[in-house]
Formats: structure tokens, sequence, C-alpha cells
């Protein structure tokens, strides 16, 4: 295993090797392409012939032509200023060329080569989950451990973060190897510790104070430095709307301070009521209670007297019956 993969390195650095070659190659081909084009130009400007002899600077007619020409050296890119501006046309011009190559930057990224020809094999089965993260902690500590952020790294991002602010895809074009992804998450991941975010959030906390310190003064009718109203209010009318201000502060102040009192009146009131009605409330149920243990005494009693009366009805029955008994036997012994 050991052989197989030191072969592979060796082959993957070999090619790496031959298209760092090839490419200085063609660089210095395009590099003599571009002089003779430019060379070609120069003479079509200047209106000699083709392998004719070009004018010197003390000649006539070469100053004219050296602000079109740009101070050519025959090696510098098509259409640069090679010498200082000598006029404002000139010095827009070499600003606008340097805009445009900044944007070129922008505009072009080549994407991380695959040299290994088993690793470019093996990224066509690559499966796409779809940005699944499963285990986002796992992940991140892989991600650190894959490629740290080193300094001189950190050292740029500031630098062009102080220049850019959160334009992380300009950013990212400035540091070799990182996606604008990375520059996201780094800022995130720092800017409430790490010590090159302390000046930009004390200049956040400073503008927030300002502004609100505006806004209070001018009773919200501050709406920032690019709002209708900004600058068009002197010292005097903000010292006039400052006091308005106040003034509706506090009478606003008191007017909940009244309403205030008055709804602790009428919630006074109300539990007084609902006291009232739960004491009317707990005497008929008092007086109810009374009545239902005086009906049930009342009750009681009268099934005692029923009961009573029906026992001495039962013993006049018998006694009726004992002597109607005896008299028809005193009878039949007569005789």
């Amino acid at each position: 295993v050991t052989n197989v993969l030191r072969a592979r390195r060796e082959a993957t650095r070999e090619k790496a090797l031959n298209l760092a070659v090839t490419y200085l190659k063609r660089r210095e081909r395009w590099r003599l392409h571009m002089q003779l084009e430019d060379l070609r130009l120069f003479e079509k400007e200047m209106g000699v012939r083709p392998g004719g002899k070009l004018p010197t600077q003390g000649t006539r007619g070469s100053s004219r032509h050296a602000g079109a020409s740009g101070g050519f050296g025959f090696g510098g890119s098509r259409g640069s200023f090679g010498g200082a501006a000598r006029s404002e046309y000139e010095e827009l011009q070499m600003i606008q060329e340097l805009q445009a190559r900044e944007r070129l930057k922008t505009l072009v990224k080549l994407p991380n080569q695959i040299l290994d020809p088993e690793e470019l094999r093996l990224s066509a089965f690559t499966s796409n989950r779809n940005s699944l993260v499963e285990d986002p902690k796992a992940e991140l500590a892989t991600e650190k451990r894959t490629r740290p952020w080193v300094e001189w790294e950190k050292k740029i991002f500031h630098e062009k973060f102080a220049s850019y602010g959160k334009n992380f895809k300009r950013i990212a074009t400035f540091i070799d190897g990182r996606t604008t992804a990375d520059c996201v998450v780094y800022y995130y991941q720092r800017q409430k510790t790490e010590d090159g975010f302390k000046s930009r959030r004390r200049a956040q906390a400073k503008k927030r104070r300002a502004y609100a310190e505006a806004k209070r003064m001018t009773g919200g009718a501050w709406n920032g430095p690019g709002g209708p109203n900004a600058g068009g209010m002197s010292a005097a009318a903000l010292a006039k709307a400052s006091r308005e201000r106040e003034a509706e502060l506090r009478a606003a102040e008191e007017e909940r301070k009244g309403r205030s009192a008055e709804a602790r009146q009428e919630r006074a009131a109300l539990a007084a009521a609902e006291k009232k009605k739960a004491k009317e409330k707990a005497a008929r149920e008092k007086k109810k209670r009374e009545k239902e243990a005086a009906d049930k005494k009342e009750e009681k009693k009268e099934k005692g007297a029923r009961a009573a009366d029906a026992e001495d009805g039962t013993e006049s029955a018998e006694e009726v019956r004992d002597e109607k008994n005896a008299a028809g036997a005193g009878a039949g012994a007569g005789p």
C-alpha cells in the first residue's frame, strides 16, 4: 500500500510539474504575440510601414502619439499607461483600467484541479445528498482539521473586510483556495470574539447610539443620514422639536397615570361588588341549608307521630277483639 501511494504521489507531482512548464511556455508565447500586436498597432498609428524605422521621443510627432501609445515598452498589456498621467483624461483612463482588472479578478476563478487520475475517477461516483449535515459538530471538527485559517489568511481577510465590508464573494478572490462560504462562516463564527472585528463593533455601537439620540431629539422625525429629513433641520428647530417631544411625553405620562388611577378605582369597586355578591350568596346558601335541616326535622317528627298513632290503634283493636271474645265465651257458658 505504501509503494502504491508513493507512486501515486510521484505521478501527481510529475503531472503538476508538466502542467506548470506547459503554462509557462504558453504564457511566453502569448507575451511575444502581444508584443508583436502592440508593435503593429503602434506602427499603424505612427504611419510607419511594417518593419520601417520608428520615430524616437525627440522627433516631431513622437510626443503627439506618446499618450496614445501609452509609453509602449512592448512588454505591457495593450492600452496600458506605462508612464505618469499627463492629463486628467489619462488619469481617468488609468483608473478605469485598474478597476477593470479588479473586476476581472472576481470574474475569473479557476476551480481546484484534480491531478490524481484515481481521485478523478472516484469523484464521478461521489454521492450528492443535497448538502445534508447529519452531525454538525463532527463536520465542524473535520473542517478545522482539514484546513484551519492561518495568520496570513486572517490578515488578508481583515484588510479586505475593512475595504469591502460584507462583500464576501469579492474577499474570497484575494485568498487562494477559500470560497465565499468559507469567508461567511469565518466572519459569523468570530465577529463577536475576534480582535480584528473590535473596531467594527465599536463603530456600529457608536452609530446606533447616535441614531437613537437623533431620533429621540427629533421625536422620531429623523430617518437616518439618507432620509428625507436629514440635514434639513437647524439647531433651533432640533431644540424646539426636542422640547415638543418632551412635553408630549410628559402629557402622555400624566394621562397614563390618570388612566391607571381610574383603573385602580374601577378594579377596587369591582372587587367590592364581587365580595358583596359572594357574601349574599353564602348567606342564601346558609338559610337554605337551615331550612332544609328544619324541614327534615319536622318530617322526622311527623313520621314518629304517625308511627305512635298506628301503634296505639293496633293495641285498641286487640283489646276490643279480646273483649268480644270474652263476651262470646261468657254467653256460651250461661245456659
